[in-house]
């Protein structure tokens, strides 16, 4: 198990985020010990790092909140997860196609 200390150290981030991600319901998988604290694994670090990217490319806490809930409901699941990223990256894609446009003539 991993602590919120080395955890936010090997995503090099600040704990506080790692701490707003989970009060923001991103992290319900996550263990505590009987202290309360944080105790990662390494696959909760796929999902930190996950949502950092993803609110780097403006999707929204609601947005990543519902795959957070779809992934804990299993494998069933997974076309919709897919699709909701999909759909991320063609809304990116055209933010990236309007920003370019100046520089196109």
């Amino acid at each position: 198990m991993i602590t919120i200390k080395n955890t936010a150290e090997r995503e090099s981030l600040p704990p506080s985020t790692i701490r707003y991600y989970d009060a923001e319901g991103l992290l319900p998988f996550v263990e505590r010990d009987s202290n309360g604290y944080h105790l990662f694994k390494e696959e909760d670090l796929f999902w930190i790092e996950l949502i950092g990217c993803m609110r780097e490319t403006g999707m929204s806490i609601e947005i990543l909140r519902h795959v957070v809930r779809l992934n804990m409901k299993g494998e069933d699941t997974l076309k919709e997860r897919v699709s909701i990223f999909e759909e991320h990256q063609e809304k990116s894609q055209n933010k990236k196609r309007i920003l370019m446009k100046p520089w196109k003539n």
